[in-house]
């Protein structure tokens, strides 16, 4: 990754490599209490408690180019930690803010060109993670065109930039000025190369990356490919090519979109993101399919980059996530409403709770509860199915790690009848209940009569598994 420390301002100095751990987690009602809290406010009466100045401990801006495709600006983001993105208590996912000012006379003068922002969360992550985010500029290409053009991004952590207002400072966050190379020739060939990439899109669904050629990389024309590598499994290596990329002849610096189809590596349910570490090669020529991604020995130029993938339903331990296909962790609805699929069969899901049993019931009154315990199909992450069966002496289902459990299956519900059901999910620890047991209320439409009729019936391992069939496979990479 670049080193971006050009056109940093001195202020910027002296706070950088301080965790800050309690203004971090309290820096929202730190503010509430005092505007001027961190002495960002020169313009306050208040006094400033606790100065602090573009900290760059938790995220950096690694990179700024200009998309002369899409004719946008694109920044890369790097988090530099596992954790210290989560909003106080209460929010498991923050803004990173970016807003961008270019100037036209050597930077005299900045123009807003507006603001962006990424989510972000924790994640077990060792070393960087990265984003990546896009701008479509107030000015046009015609505007910037024909003289030397300058880029300020500016980025906060969980505090939108002031508008027009170029010399602000962020709190946690970085300050980011440069050449922009609008035309993209020798001019933007810098003496440092620079091949960066992030997630991006507003479904994280592309992955945005940066390739910075240097003059002699442009006379010598040894890097014409670009290419992205991942791990099929596990500890694999590099060993699945996401797709090749040809470098237009004569460009020094590059920005280059690969859609992702993250659906088969996005888990259904989880606590936390998962991972997808990716390489990117700048090679002579195309490397074939089913190699395996070359390291940096003068021939070929590589980079990493660390790409945090959300699941589909965040929930945490013991609580059920999806019931039907449908998110029962949405704290806006009272109640789930749900066509009865086709085959009469409802899926419960939800993440596991290490070491422990459970069981889940369903009542029409909320009175009196009736176990869920039919035998039902799960699937590893090698695509087998099982059937998954109660203890026959405590009516009690064994919960299973994610590597045998893809899907998070937790129970079969079959044929409930038209109207408002209760569904509760009770947690056993060494056979002792749990006091907290998760409920959801379920409205099922266009439902056939049927009632809570749990009697055994003979299981296959073909078994469906419904609604979320087309996740089978928990590591199936994206296509093109």
């Amino acid at each position: 990754m670049e080193q971006n420390r050009e056109g940093r301002p001195d202020a910027e100095q002296g706070s950088g490599n301080t965790p800050f751990l309690r203004e971090r987690h309290m820096f929202r009602l730190l503010l509430q209490s005092n505007a001027n809290y961190f002495g960002t406010r020169p313009d306050s009466l208040l006094p400033a408690r606790t100065p602090i100045c573009c900290n760059r401990y938790y995220e950096e801006i690694s990179c700024v180019a200009w998309d002369r495709k899409t004719q946008s600006l694109v920044a890369i983001i790097a988090l530099h930690h596992a954790a210290g993105y989560a909003g106080g208590t209460r929010m498991s996912r923050t803004p990173e803010h970016l807003r961008f000012y270019l100037s036209l006379d050597g930077g005299k003068s900045w123009l807003d060109q507006g603001h962006t922002a990424v989510c972000v969360e924790d994640a077990p992550a060792e070393g960087d993670r990265h984003y990546a985010v896009r701008l479509e500029p107030r000015l046009s290409a015609g505007e910037l065109g024909g003289g030397e053009v300058r880029v300020r991004a500016i980025l906060a952590w969980d505090d939108l930039p002031p508008a027009e207002n170029p010399e602000w400072k962020p709190v946690f966050g970085d300050v980011h000025e440069a050449p922009l190379a609008v035309e993209g020739g020798l001019e933007a060939a810098g003496t440092s190369p620079l091949l960066a990439a992030g997630l991006g899109g507003s479904l994280a669904s592309r992955m945005l990356a940066v390739a910075r050629l240097t003059a002699d990389d442009l006379r010598s024309r040894r890097f014409r490919c670009l290419s992205f590598w991942t791990a099929k499994e596990e500890n694999s290596g590099f060993d699945y090519c996401l797709g090749n990329f040809e470098l237009p002849e004569g460009i020094a610096e590059h920005v280059v979109t690969l859609p992702l189809d993250l659906l088969d590596s996005r888990r259904v349910c989880a606590e936390s993101s998962s991972l997808l570490r990716v390489k990117l090669v700048l090679s002579a020529e195309p490397l074939a399919e089913g190699d395996i991604a070359p390291e940096g020995d003068g021939t070929v130029r590589v980079g990493e980059a660390c790409l945090t993938i959300p699941p589909q339903v965040r929930a945490a331990a013991g609580e059920i996530a999806l019931v039907g296909g449908r998110s029962a962790r949405d704290l806006h609805v009272p109640e789930l409403r749900i066509d009865l699929p086709e085959g009469g069969e409802i899926l419960v899901q939800g993440v596991p709770r290490e070491g422990c049993s459970y069981i889940v019931e369903i009542s029409d009154d909320g009175l009196e509860w009736h176990a869920l315990s039919k035998s039902f199909a799960v699937m590893d992450q090698q695509g087998r199915r099982v059937i998954h069966r109660p203890d026959p002496e405590t009516g009690r289902f064994r919960y299973l790690p994610h590597e045998k459990n893809v899907l998070g299956m937790l129970a079969r519900w079959d044929a409930p009848r038209s109207g408002r059901w209760q569904l509760r999910l009770r947690v056993y620890m060494r056979g002792i209940l749990l006091p907290e047991s998760d409920e959801v209320v379920v409205r099922i439409e266009n439902g056939r009569d049927g009632g809570m009729d749990d009697s055994a019936e003979e299981e296959t391992t073909g078994a469906t598994l419904g609604l979320c069939q087309s996740n089978a496979g928990a590591r199936v990479f994206p296509r093109f």
